[in-house]
């Protein structure tokens, strides 16, 4: 029990001490600073948006302050938004391509593969059909 005890102490050790995150794989720090930036961001934010309003409220009436804020908000909305679905698409422009690139190397290989596997058995017809009956009938004997 000791003994167990100690090795999953070790792996837990290990695990900790290591660079990468337990789930992602990432680098904790890369997790770290990225997390870091974006609570960063939305605290400068929050700012931008209380500055405006202070700003607003000093040199317009507060309806004109309300509704300009709305609208800043709905802005960066709108534009979070479409930042999000233009990387979106990015990332399916990438896929498709990659996707189309491995569909053409398996093509490819399959083309060649066939070439070379099916000169044998136009040579050789007669070998070639009784080489595939014996292997049918020892597949189907070990599976059925």
């Amino acid at each position: 029990m000791n003994a167990a005890l100690a090795i999953a102490e070790q792996m837990l050790m290990d695990r900790l001490m290591s660079n990468k995150a337990p789930l992602t794989g990432e680098s904790k720090a890369k997790i770290f600073l990225i997390s870091f930036a974006s609570f960063m961001g939305l605290v400068a934010i929050c700012f931008m948006f209380c500055g405006l309003y202070l700003w607003l409220s000093a040199n317009y009436s507060l309806t004109v302050t309300m509704f300009s804020m709305a609208a800043a908000a709905a802005l960066l909305s709108i534009l979070a938004i479409g930042i999000f679905f233009g990387i979106s698409k990015y990332k399916r422009q990438i896929i498709k391509k990659k996707r189309a690139e491995i569909i053409k190397i398996a093509e490819d290989t399959l083309s060649v593969a066939n070439q070379e596997l099916s000169q044998p058995i136009k040579e050789n017809p007669l070998t070639s059909t009784l080489i595939s009956a014996f292997a049918g009938f020892i597949a189907g004997d070990k599976i059925l």
